[in-house]
Order: C-alpha cells, then sequence, then structure tokens
C-alpha cells in the first residue's frame, strides 16, 4: 500500500485536529460553560422572587455563543 501523503504531513494534521479540538473545549469550558451557569442561577432568584416578571425579563435575555 502507498501513502499519498508523508507520514510528517499526516503526523502535522493530526497535531492540527487536536490543537482545535482541545482549543474548542477550552473556549466552551472557560467562556461558554459559566455564562450559562449565571443565567441559571440569576434565572432561578429571579422565578422564585416573581415569576412573571422573570419571564418577560428572560425572553430578552442574550444566548451566549
Amino acid at each position: 500500500m502507498q501513502r499519498s501523503e508523508g507520514v510528517g504531513a499526516i503526523m502535522m494534521r493530526l497535531d492540527r485536529s487536536i490543537q482545535e479540538f482541545t482549543s474548542a473545549v477550552s473556549l466552551i469550558l472557560f467562556n461558554v460553560l459559566p455564562s450559562l451557569i449565571f443565567l441559571c442561577v440569576v434565572g432561578a432568584i429571579m422565578f422564585s422572587l416573581d415569576w412573571r416578571l422573570a419571564l418577560i425579563v428572560l425572553m430578552f435575555a442574550p444566548i451566549p455563543h
């Protein structure tokens, strides 16, 4: 079996893919997840105080991305 790419090119693509995966995981863990947790905690507090006002406010809450 003959390869069209060299071993170095395959290793470089694999290394780049692993780096992109770890970058995506760290983005989710350190940026998106805390925002979602904060939104849930604040939503729970607002619902415990006044559920009608909480529904109105949460309709305009930004969704983190």
